[in-house]
Parts: structure tokens; sequence; C-alpha cells
């Protein structure tokens, strides 16, 4: 029996699967929960930016580790822009699917499993392409002076001259 890989060595989209899968369990409990104060299409949408922030923080730390660098609070606005699509696929599916199949009525959460499948790939190539793209990865070389890091941000060397003797 082969051994497993340790968490550091999944590949990036292993990891964001599994942070995925995480945020369904978050999203779906808590669209059922606020199906009983909120209707639909209201619920639905809550439950979306609730486990967006959750996946949020947990790619960040775990499937988008290796990128150094970068303000919080820019990326999580970034996070959100980006996976806005993915959402609107998620929410559309869900809210609509009901509608055009009258036999997913009863079943919420089977319309609420077509609209996260439909929204994975979307949030998955937007989060790797645009929000956590980009800073240095921590297995990279190690700066050899603060002109390479500053501030946690990664920035090209002056050049150095030698000063010329005559």
């Amino acid at each position: 029996m082969p051994a497993q890989a340790p968490a550091h060595q999944l590949p990036q989209v292993a990891k964001f699967l599994i942070v995925g899968v995480s945020g369904l369990v978050v999203d779906l409990c808590c669209f059922l929960t606020l199906l009983n104060v909120l209707p639909k299409p209201e619920a639905r949408a809550l439950a979306i930016w609730i486990a967006m922030t959750w996946n949020f923080n947990w790619n960040r730390k775990f499937t988008f580790a290796a990128v150094k660098g970068g303000n919080v609070f820019q990326q999580y606005v970034m996070y959100c822009l980006s996976c806005l699509a993915g959402a609107l696929v998620n929410w559309s599916l869900c809210v609509y699917l009901a509608k055009i199949i009258p036999a997913l009525e009863p079943y919420p959460a089977v319309a609420w499993f077509f609209g996260v499948v439909g929204g994975f790939v979307l949030n998955y190539t937007a989060s790797s392409w645009l929000v956590f793209r980009g800073g240095r990865s921590k297995t990279s070389e190690t700066p050899t002076s603060l002109d390479e890091e500053v501030a946690g941000e990664s920035f090209p060397r002056a050049p150095r001259f030698a000063a010329r003797s005559r």
C-alpha cells in the first residue's frame, strides 16, 4: 500500500478541493438553517457568502500558503469578486433548477449540489489566476537583504555600483 503524501505535497487543485469540501459543509448547513428564516434566494445568497469567507481563509492558509505577501483585505475583496461568477452560477442553478424541474422543489440539497459543481471550476480558476498568483513561493530563494523584502512584499534589488578608484 503506497504511503500518503504529506499535505504540503498535494497538488494545489487537490488542496482547493479539500477546502471546497469543508466549505460545502458550511454552505449546506447555513443554507438549510437559513431556509427556516429567509426565503430561498436570500438564504442561498447569504450561505454562499458565509462559505466564501470560510473558503478564502482556508485557501489562503492551506491551498495557496506558498504564496507570500499580499494585503489580506485586498485579497479577500479580490477573492470575493473573482468568485462572484462562480457564486452566480451556483446561486442560479440552485434557485432556478427547482423552478425548471418541479421534482427538485422538495429537495433543495439536490439543486444546491448542482449549483456547487457548476461554480467549482470558475472559483478555482479565478483563485489561482487572479487572487493568489504572484508573490514569491516560500520554497524560493530566501532574501539576502532588507532591500529584497519590505513588509512582506518582494521588490527587485536596486543595482549596486562599486566606487571606481582612479
